[in-house]
């Protein structure tokens, strides 16, 4: 009898994106992923000589993806089966196709015992077509051609989407995306501006400047595709409790933003329906972190602890590499508490790899307590009082964006050495997949590993100075613990 593997995972779609443009020379989006899902079950078998989804409707792409993997992880002779749950209406800018195809990709690893890290969906994803990054956790900005992360983000401050379908259909490889190139490069201000109003919601939990800047990012856009009502539903939501609005910006989506902490949306999506009528409507969702998750694991690869584990504690989100095998990882309670499985059964609620697979780094940066590490920039431009500059990754794959601060706050952050500014912190504590670090004013900032990375360089210092942030002329940290990077 031929066995026949099998796994069920979930991807979220979106609601557009936060901000969308060109900056430093990239295509970028920021992401915007919401508690709606698809779901893909898959069956694999050498029995079946191709791979399709049992459907009427067309996923060509999803098919594509699923014959990439497959190669790519030396199971070519197995054929798949493929089952799609989604209540997404195509073509409107939600990620839908991206959606199923992160599930899809989701599924079929776990069905092989192996796991799968965003980074590959992305290089997978960007081989199809230009695709939104829903399957990285927390929001990113990425670059949607070329299939990389450009910065880490992390979890989103509480906000909320009444989902407007303002009408028609957008291709998303038929896009019109040299006039966007060129309207963005007119308005870079601008987009830096949206850019960093978003960054600092997401670092200072402030959900009013993640709603300023994709607004910023939604009315720069109209130029480019016109989102009918916009402007209209604004005015009419604002007593109601609404913040701002996003877009879809290769699509005909509006998302009227607001604090689900403080505001219901049901009054929101009723005055909006008095504006455009009917049927425009596609639900009140908030806004997660993104990544995809098992809905039913594999037993394939499994240790026996860990397959009696599933009968104790149900399905696991994923499962990550760790030495001798793999990990799995729960959330438990109504604080969503992290636990891991390891392969002899012992649990642990610290994560087994502190980049977590996020980024293909080999071997991963070392991170220990006490290290002094620097953030070193390039200075782009000064304008109205501010500075544009641009920080130099410490791994490969990341490739952060222009920034922006005020004249006074960048001079006394950072000094100048050579031809580039440098600032430097000192880690003080690891855990749970962040780090924190002290800055020479002895402020302590909290971020998660791939935000740091995605900034910071270790610096290679003596025995005896490793202990202590190293003093560099002039260079004293005044800002608030929520406004550094």
């Amino acid at each position: 009898m031929v066995e026949t593997r099998s796994a069920m995972a979930m991807a979220p779609v979106t609601c557009g994106e936060l901000v969308q443009g060109f900056l430093g020379g990239r295509d970028f989006l920021i992401t915007s992923p919401i508690e709606l899902h698809s779901k893909v079950s898959i069956k694999l078998s050498p029995e079946w000589e191709d791979v399709r989804v049992e459907s009427d409707r067309n996923y060509g792409k999803t098919s594509k993806a699923v014959s990439l993997l497959l190669r790519t992880l030396g199971a070519k002779h197995l054929g798949a089966r493929m089952w799609v749950d989604s209540p997404v209406p195509r073509s409107k800018g939600l990620a839908s196709s991206t959606a199923d195809l992160a599930a899809a990709l989701h599924a079929c690893a776990d069905a092989l015992g192996q796991t799968l890290p965003p980074h590959l969906v992305a290089r997978i994803a960007a081989d199809i077509e230009p695709s939104d990054a829903l399957f990285y956790p927390g929001s990113v900005i990425y670059d949607h051609i070329r299939g990389e992360v450009l910065e880490f983000l992390g979890s989103p401050p509480p906000l909320a989407f009444v989902i407007i379908d303002t009408g028609g259909e957008v291709d998303t490889l038929g896009f019109d995306r040299e006039r966007a190139r060129a309207h963005a490069r007119a308005s870079q201000a601008q987009m830096l501006r949206a850019v960093d109003l978003v960054r600092q919601g997401f670092r200072r939990q402030v959900p009013v400047l993640v709603a300023e800047g994709a607004t910023l990012s939604a009315r720069l856009h109209q130029e480019v595709l016109h989102k009918p009502w916009l402007e209209e539903l604004l005015r009419a939501t604002r007593e109601l409790g609404v913040l701002g609005v996003n877009c879809g910006h290769s699509g005909t989506v509006l998302g009227l933003m607001f604090d689900p902490t403080r505001h219901e949306g049901t009054a929101i999506a009723q005055r909006a329906e008095e504006i455009t009528g009917p049927g425009r409507l596609l639900g009140i969702h908030r806004l997660i972190s993104g990544g995809t998750r098992l809905v039913r694991c594999s037993r394939e690869g499994l240790s026996r602890p860990q397959e009696l584990s599933l009968d104790t504690m149900g399905e696991p989100l994923t499962r990550i590499p760790v030495q001798g095998g793999v990990a799995l990882e729960y959330e438990q309670g109504p604080e969503r508490r992290r636990v891991f499985v390891l392969p002899d059964g012992n649990q642990s609620v610290n994560p087994p790899e502190l980049l977590e697979g996020l980024i293909e780094v080999h071997p991963p940066p070392v991170l220990r307590e006490g290290d002094t590490w620097e953030m070193t920039v390039s200075k782009l431009s000064e304008a109205d009082g501010g500075v544009q500059y641009l920080p130099r990754a410490s791994v490969p794959g990341v490739s952060p964006v222009p920034r922006l601060l005020p004249k006074a706050l960048f001079e006394a952050a950072f000094a100048l050495q050579g031809d580039v500014y440098v600032r430097r912190v000192r880690i003080v504590r690891l855990g749970a997949g962040q780090v924190t670090y002290e800055a020479q004013d002895g402020s302590l900032t909290v971020l998660a590993v791939p935000l740091f990375l995605s900034a910071f360089q270790r610096v290679v210092l003596s025995e005896a100075s490793n202990n202590n942030v190293v003093s560099l002329p002039g260079v004293q940290d005044r800002r608030p613990p929520g406004d550094r990077t």
